[in-house]
């Protein structure tokens, strides 16, 4: 995803935007491209350093944490203290581990955390009832996090040029999600076969497959089990 997303995944980011707009409208078109398309803009940059602590009191009552390519001198847990929040964005700031605390914040609706160093998600993540979009790409999970099971809302979720396989347990975390309707799986190298339960997804509306090891016959498989989902080739 370097140079602005590969030309935006050579084109599946506005497929993305695009099944956004007309499934939720122009408001949500516009979310995704400010979570996820604008920070990109700052990519070559060097990175500021941030005192967490200082920028949350500046913030005051804002809904709405943006830091897109940083470095912090202190604990991501102090974000917690901001139970206002409903967007978090944190793209392309190094971050390894997100803190138990963040659970506190039940408020979020979504959380952007492209471009990290991600390989798993805290079980506090379970407190997230309200979260409707989740974009996690390009971060090197290998599997989807249990701590997401269950979420009522979430509706997008993005797990874009990860090292995810996509098993039989991974297909079960996603089915758990009674909202889901957009699920980016582009660009994932380590994608190569269809879990035997695949057909658990037949209710998510799109699925993006773009620039996946898949074979012809493993595209076949997942085209005869989902033929109700726009799948994305």
């Amino acid at each position: 995803m370097q140079l602005i997303i590969k030309q935006i995944h050579s084109s599946s980011k506005l497929i993305l935007s695009s099944l956004i707009q007309m499934i939720f409208g122009s408001s949500f078109r516009s979310i995704y491209f400010t979570i996820l398309i604008f920070p990109l803009a700052f990519n070559n940059c060097d990175p500021k350093q941030v005192n967490l602590q200082e920028h949350l009191v500046s913030l005051g009552n804002s809904e709405k944490l943006s830091l897109n390519h940083k470095r912090f001198n202190d604990s991501l847990a102090s974000i917690s203290s901001a139970s206002q929040l409903r967007e978090i964005e944190m793209n392309y700031d190094a971050i390894d581990s997100i803190p138990e605390e963040w659970g506190n914040l039940k408020r979020l609706k979504k959380i952007s955390l492209y471009g990290n160093q991600l390989k798993d998600l805290p079980v506090s993540f379970q407190n997230f009832q309200e979260l409707e979009i989740l974009l996690l790409g390009m971060n090197p999970l290998d599997k989807i996090p249990n701590s997401i099971k269950g979420l009522p809302k979430l509706k997008i979720l993005s797990l874009d040029e990860t090292k995810l396989r996509l098993t039989e347990e991974d297909v079960s975390i996603l089915a758990s999600l009674p909202s889901l309707e957009i699920l980016d799986l582009s660009e994932n190298a380590s994608f190569t076969q269809i879990p035997e339960n695949i057909s658990e997804l037949n209710f998510i509306k799109s699925i993006l497959l773009k620039k996946n090891k898949l074979s012809e016959d493993e595209r076949r498989k997942i085209f005869a089990a989902l033929p109700k989902v726009h799948l994305s080739k």
